[in-house]
């Protein structure tokens, strides 16, 4: 039985100018630890700035410890106003849910007492540049970080941002695709070994808060962008499960909610003049799918495994892998497929039963809605292609769905309406590039 820990302090997060780097402290029941955190590039904004932002980088590694250890008390060692102080809150309680449903906890534990330092927060930042062109693009070597670059290289100036590409296979494949192409910044963290250890003793299924760290770390270029990119599809908001009352999304960090209260929380305590968007809040997966394989540029370093190896793209046997594989087959050959994975993933059904099934929950992975799975394979279906999954999807699934499939087809295909636009300029862009 793991005992959870009573309290977490996040201590303090001290920024060196002179090797541009942050140190944040922490301690759980008097444990202590310490994370490091630097840039290749070193950020042009005044120190008050910097510094700004570092408390709030350091509070996303808060919430991050705090999801993995399950305390019933924080403690920030700075008075944040109640509005501002909400946020945080309310964030861990989104988060903290996936890891109570699949280890069958109360979910109850998401409530945890909340307390403020004396030390004042720090004034918002200092009035940004006015001639800011770049837009920040978080890269990882997925399909949406890499359907926005093709669609934006050459028509917008970019800063690509890497969080710790170093211990991360694709991260760092993709590092060395473009860092001789464009302005190319990545940090440098002892984070995730840290917390992978902290993973093994206090029952792992840490999902993190990886948006929030992309939004603080790129601020900090926010003297030439004036907004970050993160490639966050539509059907990302679709939820996975309800839990003793709660929404369980294993992809609540890149729901439009998240993203809209985020950017509250920024413009309201932090800075008017930096935002976060996604182009792609308003596409599920087959238009993003339409713009990354208009060519076959970057494809080799694509992936959207997270078990992917020097090797190999994708370890073509988890959920993701699958999904990923259905989606792309729907624009490319089988032939053309093996260059990334190892088989045609169209022969494994009990891989596939969970997405397209009409009962089951829905795989706590980065995958679609099962509307986009059946959509997929009606076109695959009408490429006249025969393999198992589709024989069982014409089986067991189409006889009940088949009136619905047009519908199905023009919801998926249509750019959806949604509450969160994204600068005008960039939208034009992808409008005409969809077009094409």
């Amino acid at each position: 039985m793991i005992n959870w820990a009573q309290e977490v302090k996040y201590l303090s997060s001290e920024y060196s100018d002179s090797n541009q780097s942050f140190k944040f402290k922490f301690s759980f029941d008097g444990q202590e630890l310490e994370l490091n955190l630097s840039h290749s590039i070193k950020s042009a904004l005044p120190i008050e700035s910097i510094e700004k932002i570092g408390f709030n980088i350091g509070m996303c590694y808060l919430v991050d410890l705090a999801e993995i250890v399950l305390p019933k008390k924080v403690t920030i060692y700075k008075k944040l106003e109640p509005l501002a102080l909400n946020y945080w809150v309310n964030l861990l309680e989104e988060v903290v849910v996936e890891k109570l449903y699949a280890l069958k906890l109360p979910s109850s534990m998401k409530y945890m007492e909340w307390e403020n330092g004396s030390e004042p927060q720090d004034a918002p930042l200092a009035a940004l540049p006015k001639n800011r062109d770049h837009a920040a693009l978080c890269l990882t070597g997925g399909k949406e970080s890499l359907a926005i670059l093709k669609t934006l290289e050459g028509k917008k100036p970019l800063l690509l941002f890497f969080l710790n590409p170093e211990p991360n296979v694709h991260r760092q494949r993709a590092y060395n695709a473009v860092k001789d192409s464009f302005l190319t910044t990545k940090t440098i963290s002892d984070r995730q070994d840290s917390l992978d250890l902290l993973e093994k003793s206090y029952g792992g299924l840490q999902s993190g808060v990886d948006m929030a760290h992309l939004v603080f770390n790129t601020m900090l270029y926010a003297d030439k962008c004036e907004y970050v990119l993160i490639g966050n599809e539509y059907s990302s908001n679709i939820s996975n499960d309800i839990y003793e009352g709660n929404v369980v999304n294993h992809q609540y960090v890149k729901t439009i909610h998240f993203a809209e209260k985020l950017n509250k929380y920024v413009h309201g305590f932090v800075t008017e003049e930096f935002s976060y968007h996604s182009p792609f809040f308003g596409m599920y997966e087959i238009l993003i799918a339409d713009l990354l394989f208009k060519d076959d540029k970057y494809l080799d370093v694509w992936t959207s495994c997270n078990q992917t190896t020097p090797e190999i793209n994708f370890c073509s046997k988890c959920y993701k892998c699958a999904f990923t594989y259905l989606i792309a087959r729907t624009k490319k050959t089988e032939d053309y497929l093996l260059k990334f994975f190892s088989h045609n993933m169209l022969e494994d059904v009990e891989l596939f039963k969970p997405l397209m099934d009409f009962v089951g929950i829905k795989p706590l992975d980065c995958v679609g809605d099962k509307s986009e799975v059946w959509v997929c394979l009606e076109m695959l279906l009408e490429q006249g292609l025969e393999f198992p999954v589709l024989k069982y999807y014409k089986e067991n699934i189409r006889p009940q769905i088949v009136d619905e499939l047009p519908e199905f087809r023009s919801h998926v295909t249509t750019i959806q309406g949604t509450p969160f636009g994204y600068p005008k300029d960039v939208e034009k862009i992808f409008l005409e590039a969809l077009k094409k």
